[in-house]
């Protein structure tokens, strides 16, 4: 009942009873609502000193922080430009391993083609050598049936 909040209200400090009448004047209490959001309001701003403080602490710690991160991406960015330059060197090494073969195999070849010209030539040279050589052979057989026979014939005579 109405009279009772009377003995309600007389017990309110001024800021509850401020509260309380603008809950019970206000039908759809949208007073009392914007009240509260002024009261929210005006904690914060009076708040915000403080958070002035902490908040420029938060930033330079921010900053801090956003260097040290700088300074590691300017690291990682040379650690990848110097694993980039390995393996463009071992590329490089490998590159030169083939260019030291390829030579080596250019100029075996060239050996190859030296020493087949050579066995050719001694070839060429020996067939004269091989024919003698055929024919002194075959003179010589010649020569051994002749002596087979005059040592037969001279052993009939014996």
């Amino acid at each position: 009942l109405p009279q009772e909040k009377v003995g309600n209200f007389s017990g309110f400090d001024p800021k509850s009873l401020l509260l309380e009448t603008e809950k019970t004047l206000s039908e759809n209490k949208s007073l009392y609502h914007t009240h509260l959001e002024l009261i929210k309001l005006q904690e914060e701003l009076h708040g915000g000193d403080d958070q002035v403080d902490s908040l420029q602490q938060k930033v330079e710690q921010l900053q801090m922080e956003l260097s040290r991160m700088e300074r590691e991406v300017q690291r990682m960015e040379a650690l990848r430009l110097a694993e980039e330059q390995a393996e463009l060197l071992r590329k490089k090494i490998l590159w030169l391993k083939c260019d030291k073969i390829r030579e080596n195999c250019v100029e075996l070849k060239s050996q190859k083609e030296e020493a087949k010209e050579q066995l050719d030539l001694a070839q060429t040279e020996l067939e004269p050598i091989k024919e003698a050589y055929e024919k002194a052979k075959a003179k010589l057989e010649d020569a051994d049936v002749q002596f087979k026979s005059f040592g037969d014939k001279i052993a009939q005579y014996k």
